[in-house]
């Protein structure tokens, strides 16, 4: 019977290493799938009731209802005016990231003063979601996890 010896020396086992620590790096920061995007877009309803007129800065207040998503946002530092303003939101779902962008036009009038309320009930979600929030005309964002789950409410605010 043949006997094969192999001699692995320093050298062959630094290689070894090297390969398998490659392999545990590469397993590690392999990229999460893509998923599927879903864009919705939503009409905000202005109110002229509300906190609005008590906040300082602009704010962004989220809540599962039982019937979906409403998002009610206050304090557009004089973006909106009393007549022919008008607020939108465009959706996008992607996993379990979500990315609302913010869109204003602006009417004529006096300096609007309320909120604006969007009833965003087609977002029929479950789980725990990653909410990005952009105001591409305030130059503000803000991010938050939202569980949907009738009940859960979050309150940010808008930051440059």
């Amino acid at each position: 019977m043949v006997q094969l010896w192999i001699a692995l020396g320093t050298v062959e086992w630094c290689v070894i290493g090297f390969i398998a620590a490659m392999a545990v790096l590469a397993v590690v920061l392999k990229p999460s799938p893509k998923h599927e995007a879903m864009t919705m877009f939503f009409r905000g309803d202005m109110e002229a009731s509300g906190l609005a007129g008590n906040v300082e800065e602009p704010e962004l207040e989220a809540y599962v209802a039982d019937r979906g998503l409403v998002i009610i946002r206050r304090g557009f530092d004089g973006l909106l005016r009393s007549d022919g303003s008008s607020v939108a939101l465009a959706v996008t779902v992607a996993g379990q990231d979500i990315t609302i962008k913010e869109r204003v036009a602006s009417g004529h009038g006096d300096e609007f003063r309320g909120e604006a309320v969007f009833d965003a009930s087609g977002l029929r979600l479950r789980g725990n979601y990653h909410v990005r929030y952009v105001s591409d005309d305030l130059s503000r964002s803000t991010a938050f996890s939202l569980l949907f789950s009738p009940g859960v409410r979050v309150r940010r605010t808008l930051r440059q």
